[in-house]
């Protein structure tokens, strides 16, 4: 299985106490591989490459059989889904064709990059596991997936245009 998730700020600031959104994803999961997702915009006032970096040396001694690799991501607005969505859809394509197991970590990372998650999965666009983390000093069920199709609503108007255009 690889892992992507993008670096937040909790993942950066938690780093040096081996916690965090994603230490906590890749020693849970324990992931063949793992991507992490560093942001650089000239507007951004966090340093995510060396915050990624950070993450990296800690999963080297907590997960050293995780083969971790860093990504950098240009993002101009790191709250705009036009942006997000497509450059993201672009950096898993390759291991969509390869039909390799993807799951994201949807913890990190702002709530645009977090929904983008979900609108690869339920889109179809990339087939994809979505989990969610919860610190383990708040409880002993750490890792969580995110079910779509339960509570939240489908996307289903390409679906119905789809349909209606098959029958023209």
């Amino acid at each position: 299985m690889i892992l992507f998730s993008f670096i937040g700020v909790a993942d950066s600031r938690l780093a040096a106490e081996s916690k965090g959104p994603i230490v906590t994803a890749v020693t849970g999961l324990k992931p063949a591989q793992v991507y992490l997702i560093a942001t650089q915009s000239e507007n951004s006032q966090h340093d995510f490459l060396a915050g990624s970096g950070a993450v990296k040396r800690v999963l080297a001694k907590l997960a050293p059989s995780a083969k971790v690799t860093i990504v950098t991501l240009d993002i101009d607005d790191p709250t705009d889904h036009n942006e997000i969505y497509p450059k993201l859809k672009d950096l898993l394509a390759p291991y969509v064709k390869r039909g390799v197991d993807l799951t994201a970590a949807i913890s990190s990372g702002t709530p645009s990059m977090q929904v983008c998650w979900i609108l690869l999965a339920e889109s179809g666009d990339v087939p994809l596991r979505l989990i969610r983390t919860v610190e383990p000093e708040l409880s002993s069920k750490t890792i969580r997936d995110v079910t779509l199709g339960t509570g939240l609503p489908r996307i289903t108007a390409l679906e119905e245009e789809n349909r209606e255009l098959r029958e023209v």
